[in-house]
């Protein structure tokens, strides 16, 4: 995003997060999580997107997913910092999960008004600089609220302020620290991908970017 003109930047539109999603080259949750929905919906899924809030992020920015299937309801986000690795069943909170190698703990939070949280349990991953200014405190608890997010579905133009904030405000984290998980595939000798059709687990790592504005 921070390779992007300034007077280019602004809320994405539909079009660009179709267009995004079909590169296969990466974006942020309005982009990448959007189009996850979008191609859920062409399966004939039952999906809607719902508003999270981050640590220190704006209220409502994070876009997530959410799938009620058989019964059950599961939220999908493979846009965050750290990628959960597999649907989270929201109908069995307390539920912990890996994403991006670090534990997370979903729980309710308000059962009266279906508000849910992703924890971060054991302890910051990393420290950084902007971690120190804009949320030290937390990084040092033993664990620590990340994202609060409730059930009410979105419209795509629900996230068109937040968004707009976010890609053109030039003190925003995403242009500032700029730093992401991905599961990507191992390099084995003289720097080559393994040149075999059956995909194994070991076959794949997590890898930390990590920008140096953090």
């Amino acid at each position: 995003m921070s390779s992007v003109p300034v007077n280019d930047r602004g809320a994405p539109s539909i079009e660009r997060v179709i267009a995004i999603g079909f590169s296969g080259r990466g974006g942020v949750c309005f982009e990448l999580n959007y189009f996850l929905h979008l191609l859920l919906l062409a399966l004939g899924f039952d999906t809607f997107v719902v508003g999270g809030t981050m640590l220190n992020g704006l209220r409502g920015s994070h876009v997530m997913v959410v799938v009620c299937l058989q019964g059950a309801t599961f939220l999908l986000d493979v846009a965050s910092a750290n990628p959960l690795e597999a649907p989270v069943p929201l109908q069995e909170l307390p539920y912990r999960q890996l994403a991006g190698g670090c534990a997370y703990e979903f729980r309710v939070l308000q059962p009266s008004s279906s508000t849910f949280g992703r924890f971060q349990v054991g302890g910051a991953f990393l420290r950084t600089p902007a971690a120190e200014e804009n949320g030290a405190e937390a990084e040092r608890m033993p664990e620590s609220l990340r994202c609060e997010f409730d059930l009410t579905p979105r419209l795509f133009a629900d996230f068109e302020r937040t968004t707009g904030q976010i890609c053109t405000n030039p003190g925003s984290r995403f242009l500032r620290c700029p730093l992401l998980f991905r599961y990507l595939e191992r390099t084995w000798s003289h720097g080559s991908a393994r040149n075999s059709t059956v995909v194994e687990d070991d076959d794949w790592e997590w890898v930390l970017i990590y920008g140096l504005k953090c």
